[in-house]
């Protein structure tokens, strides 16, 4: 268990008291949002069930990072939009797109509308069929939620990541200064360390007590 300044003093025990505070958060908030991308950490799993889009562009909620499960309710049942992969999107009829009250998949689209990364900040979300030009309605989204950054000072419970897994950043946090030293022993010390935590924390939270609802992939789309 660990409060921020805590981890960020740790530079100073070994050695790095020349580095300025703000390097310092810099560098822990980069390991940071390291260790909350390589998973879909259950941490990070939030619900929003008044999500908006009209026609086919979904508002994304404020912290969304990437979808697991859309929904679109219909008098009171869970109709899943499912995941379409770009080459499948593309396939849809757009010469003559549908218009209809459930639409039935969705996929990221940025500038050359389809294909997009889904961490990307430029990407959109789309679902297909839109409800027609101009016209709202809702959709329930479970999603991965991107975590903000941590504060200079910030108390424990700001780190999202939970306490009995915080050696996991403390690791990564040390990795990334030793690196920046170019000092390749300790560096890759504390890699090792890092890469130990990481697997405790997999089966901690993933295997042992967390069963994701993740994407459901669908690259086929029958227009028959």
């Amino acid at each position: 268990m660990s409060t921020v300044d805590e981890i960020t003093g740790e530079a100073d025990d070994y050695g790095f008291t020349r580095l300025s505070s703000a390097r310092k958060i810099s560098l822990l908030n980069q390991s940071y949002q390291r260790v909350n991308q390589v998973e879909a950490w259950p941490y990070l799993a939030a619900q929003d069930t008044t999500v908006d889009y009209t026609d086919r562009v979904v508002t994304d909620p404020t912290d969304f990072l990437r979808v697991t499960t859309l929904f679109k309710v219909v008098n009171g049942s869970n109709n899943q939009v499912k995941y379409l992969g770009e080459e499948a999107w593309q396939r849809l009829p757009w010469g003559t797109p549908e218009t209809g009250t459930v639409p039935r998949w969705f996929s990221y689209t940025g500038a050359s509308g389809s294909g997009a990364d889904p961490e990307s900040s430029s990407t959109v979300l789309e679902v297909y069929p839109g409800l027609g030009p101009g016209v709202s309605g809702t959709l329930n989204m479970r999603y991965i939620r991107r975590a903000a950054d941590l504060a200079a000072s910030g108390a424990e419970s700001t780190i999202l990541l939970p306490p009995r897994h915080h050696a996991l950043l403390r690791y990564r946090f040390l990795f990334e200064l030793f690196l920046l030293e170019k000092d390749l022993t300790m560096s890759e010390h504390f890699r090792s360390l890092a890469d130990e935590a990481l697997n405790l924390a997999k089966r901690d939270l993933l295997e042992e007590s967390y069963e994701p609802d993740y994407i459901t992939w669908d690259d086929t789309y029958d227009d028959n």
